[in-house]
C-alpha cells in the first residue's frame, strides 16, 4: 500500500477554523479523481467531559465532530473508504489528551498534535527554546497518556504552528540523540508519525533542497528508530484539493516503504 492512497487529516468545516467550502462532498468526489483509495476527516476536538476547553474549543466536542456521520450517509462513496476521525488538542494543564477513553472508543482514528504552540503559547511567542522544550514535553505526555493506545498519529510532529518566526528554526535545537530517545519511544507505543505538507515548507523540489531541510534530518531519524507513517493534508478547504507532489517526493527520499506505513483500513 502506498503511503499517499491514504489522507486522514482533513478537516470539514465543523472545524472552526476551515472555511465554508469544506464540505465532505466535494472532499469525496475530488478524493476520487485524485486516486485515493482512503480519507479520513479529522475535526478538532476538546472532548466536553475534560475541564478546561479554550473558548475556541467549546463548541468542538465529540458529538459536534460525530454529527458528520449523518451528512456522509447520503453522500455516495464509489469505493472510496471514509472514516471519521478527530484531531484532539494536547491539554497541557493536565499534561494529557483532552479526551476521555469513551470518547476516543467512538472515533476511527485519532490524531493528537505536539505542536500547536498556538493554543498554549509557551514561554512567549519569540522564545524558542520555550517552544521547542513545549513540544519534546508534550510529544512524551502523549505517548504516556492513558489513552495513548488511541492515538493513531503525532499531527505534523514539531512542526510549531503559528510562529512568529519560521518554525524550521526550531529543529536544529533538538540533538539527534534527543530525537532518537523520542521516537523509539514512539515507535515502542505503536504511534505513527504524520507527513503533511507543512514538512515540505521552504523546500524546493530537488533533492539536494530536501536533504539540506531540517525535516530531511528528523524524518530520516523517525525511519532508523522504527516508526510507521501516515500521510494527511491538514486541508481546511476543498478547494484546490489534490495530491501534494512534493511531500510525496520527500518522503521517497526518506526511504517510506510499503512496511513503514500505518493503514487504518
Amino acid at each position: 500500500m502506498n503511503l499517499f492512497s491514504q489522507d486522514i487529516h482533513i478537516h470539514t468545516k465543523l472545524s472552526s477554523c476551515a472555511g465554508p467550502t469544506a464540505l465532505a462532498a466535494d472532499y469525496i468526489r475530488l478524493a476520487k479523481a485524485a486516486g485515493y483509495s482512503l480519507i479520513g476527516f479529522a475535526d478538532h476536538l476538546w472532548d466536553s467531559a475534560v475541564p478546561g476547553a479554550p473558548g475556541w474549543y467549546v463548541p468542538q466536542n465529540l458529538a459536534h465532530v460525530l454529527s458528520l456521520h449523518g451528512e456522509l450517509r447520503s453522500i455516495p462513496k464509489d469505493g472510496l473508504e471514509v472514516r471519521v476521525g478527530a484531531e484532539c488538542e494536547y491539554d497541557l494543564a493536565a499534561r494529557d489528551i483532552a479526551i476521555t477513553e469513551e470518547a476516543a472508543a467512538q472515533l476511527d482514528f485519532l490524531l493528537v498534535p505536539n505542536s500547536h504552540t498556538h493554543i498554549t503559547n509557551p514561554g512567549g511567542r519569540d522564545d524558542r527554546e520555550a517552544h521547542a522544550k513545549y513540544m519534546m514535553r508534550a510529544f512524551y505526555d502523549i505517548l504516556e497518556s492513558k489513552n495513548a493506545r488511541y492515538v493513531t498519529a503525532i499531527a505534523h510532529p514539531f512542526l510549531a504552528v503559528a510562529c512568529p518566526y519560521p518554525w524550521q528554526e526550531l529543529l536544529p535545537l533538538y540533538s539527534d540523540d534527543e530525537f532518537r530517545r523520542a521516537f523509539r519511544a514512539a515507535a515502542e507505543c505503536g504511534i505513527a508519525m504524520e507527513f503533511n505538507p507543512s514538512t515540505t515548507a521552504g523546500m524546493g523540489m530537488d533533492e539536494d533542497s530536501m536533504r539540506a531541510h531540517p525535516c530531511f534530518r528528523m524524518f530520516r531519524i523517525m525511519k532508523e528508530c522504527g516508526c510507521r507513517f501516515t500521510y494527511g493534508s491538514d486541508r481546511h478547504s476543498a478547494t484546490g484539493y489534490a495530491r501534494h507532489e512534493k511531500t510525496e517526493r520527500f518522503a521517497a527520499l526518506v526511504g517510506i516503504g510499503d512496511g513503514d506505513i500505518l493503514s487504518i483500513l
